[in-house]
């Protein structure tokens, strides 16, 4: 994976190796969408796929998260894996241990039945559903996203 890392304040907490943020990206199920609504922020969880650089994400026909891809292809996302309380006696010395990742890109919308195929399988694939061949009917009633990952950063702590 080749993309461009933001800087972070907390250097102890930064995930310095694209092949450790694209083994988050690998192993995190759920991702929250951010895009724009107008003037406000819009986020969504969502299941998604990983592959190759690239972000999958599919659902019906319609709604308003397509809806904004559609006017503006500019997204931004987050996963998080790993996550669990660490208790203290000191109620405000409290911690959580994580790894996560949050990263921005470019939406496309895959409009041939091959290109919907490859990214409904990189989904099913990612989720531990194996690969099929889709019907050309239900390829007709989904929407396919393939986001271009352009910039992400991994974060965690509670790891070594």
């Amino acid at each position: 994976m080749t993309i461009s890392q933001r800087k972070m304040r907390r250097k102890d907490k930064e995930i310095s190796d694209p092949r450790e943020v694209e083994a988050i990206l690998k192993e995190a199920l759920t991702l929250h969408l951010g895009l724009c609504l107008g003037d406000e922020p819009y986020v969504v969880p969502m299941t998604y796929g990983y592959a190759e650089g690239k972000i999958y994400l599919h659902g019906g026909v319609g709604g308003t998260k397509f809806e904004l891809m559609a006017a503006n292809p500019r997204v931004s996302f987050s996963v998080v894996t790993g996550v669990e309380t660490i208790p203290h006696p000191e109620p405000c010395e409290w911690s959580v241990r994580y790894r996560s990742v949050v990263g921005f890109g470019t939406a496309r919308f895959l409009e041939t039945p091959e290109e919907k195929n490859r990214g409904l399988n990189a989904l099913t694939a990612h989720l531990g559903a194996g690969t099929h061949a889709y019907s050309p009917e239900l390829l007709a009633r989904v929407v396919v996203v393939e986001i271009d990952v352009t910039q992400a950063t991994g974060r965690q702590s509670g790891y070594p």
